[in-house]
């Protein structure tokens, strides 16, 4: 029998339905992350319980949410665990590809099972009973390989975001996707678009995301990149395969990698928009994209981007980045300097040791009091003059006459 070791608080969890006399098993991700010795990020167990049933099995050491009572689900939070329990359902009938239109619970762990969407995710485990694996998702994960449970286009058809959990999980494990569920993710990848694009992105971006290697070729090989991103389609192999590259190389950050992808693009921000990224992930793309081909070939040139840019050192450092995979740049030295400055090494126009009442002292008024003050950051940059009150207001005279 196949064991798994669970911590206490999950085994408590798991022992308060037990005990009110409901079956219970761990279920899905958790149970497939454990067979590959990898720690579950989230832990789901399925119960013949119905959900107030459920509910009603802690007491108040456990904190009860109820996050989908009409799904079935509740949430247990007990010490540093949330666990998701959910009732035992049957097959139903999908409305929209992506919702079952009315939801049948059942008695039955089987019937929950076969309703799954792949075999590697429809594993039960109980300590009492080991493994349960009526669709042989062990051999599919010993085999490196995603197998929709039952029939592939039915699976599809009922949740079309099925199509992209199939690519992340492939893409993630660098696992085969099994031959009729390949011909159906294909036959049937036009249904994405009765998908939300939130959770469009959200499997898009966790695949961006997940440090293996290759994920555009795998879309273009699957017909999927023209339905996640058809701004693509007239890009040649050379411009594709270094778009592959450089998300290859990238280190694992998703606006680097956003960055990456849409760089031969000229719609890039049309595309964000369309992906509904938050405002503050457009503008520092879109930054990062509009300063990707200006020169930063001397000191000045880097100390004046960084000023351009809000001295945001931690966006300068992916820029950096980003010039070196696209451009072969060695841009070593400025990292490291860029790593060893902090805020009070900046300039900018509060820090300045002269204001505008200075340049008013002066004799300079309205337009050329702001023009004297951009000057003067200008030649701070340029390592003219340094940023101190005597020495500036030199300038300023010297510049006058």
């Amino acid at each position: 029998m196949i064991e798994f070791t669970l911590e206490p608080a999950l085994l408590e969890i798991y022992e308060q339905l037990i005990q009110h006399g409901y079956e219970a098993y761990f279920v899905g991700g958790c149970v497939r992350d454990a067979l590959m010795k990898q720690v579950p990020h989230d832990y789901d167990i399925t119960t013949s319980a119905l959900p107030k049933q459920a509910m009603s099995c802690f007491d108040n050491r456990f904190k009860i949410i109820p996050t989908g009572l009409k799904h079935g689900t509740i949430t247990v939070h007990y010490q540093h665990h949330v666990v998701e329990i959910t009732t035992f359902r049957a097959q139903e009938v999908y409305a929209n590809h992506r919702s079952p239109a009315s939801l049948n619970f059942t008695r039955s762990l089987s019937e929950d099972l076969k309703r799954r969407d792949f075999t590697i995710n429809a594993m039960a485990y109980a300590p009492e009973t080991g493994l349960i694996d009526e669709h042989h998702g062990f051999e599919d994960l010993k085999a490196g390989l995603i197998r929709c449970v039952g029939d592939p286009i039915t699976r599809f058809q009922e949740d079309a975001l099925r199509i992209l959990r199939c690519v992340r999980f492939a893409h993630r494990f660098n696992f085969a996707i099994e031959d009729k569920t390949h011909q159906a993710l294909i036959a049937q990848r036009s249904d994405l678009h009765y998908i939300s694009i939130e959770r469009i992105t959200s499997e898009f971006f966790s695949m961006l995301t997940d440090g293996n290697p290759d994920l555009l070729k795998m879309l273009i090989s699957l017909q999927l990149l023209e339905e996640l991103l058809p701004e693509m389609n007239g890009l040649n192999d050379d411009e594709l395969n270094l778009i592959n590259t450089q998300l290859n190389t990238l280190p694992n950050s998703l606006p680097l990698k956003l960055a990456a992808l849409l760089s031969p693009i000229n719609e890039a921000e049309a595309i964000l928009m369309r992906w509904k990224v938050s405002r503050q992930l457009r503008d520092y793309v879109l930054m990062l994209l509009d300063t990707l081909h200006t020169p930063i070939d001397s000191p000045y040139a880097f100390r004046k981007c960084l000023y351009d840019h809000h001295n945001n050192i931690a966006w300068m450092n992916d820029l950096l980045i980003l010039r070196q995979g696209f451009f072969h740049e060695d841009h070593k030295a400025a990292l490291t300097h860029l790593h060893q400055l902090n805020q009070n090494d900046l300039i900018d126009r509060q820090k300045l040791a002269v204001n505008g009442n200075d340049c008013q002292q002066l004799g300079l008024q309205g337009k050329a009091i702001r023009e004297c003050l951009d000057q003067l950051i200008d030649a701070v940059l340029r390592e003219e003059v340094k940023n101190n009150r005597e020495d500036l207001i030199k300038y300023i005279e010297i510049r006058k006459k």
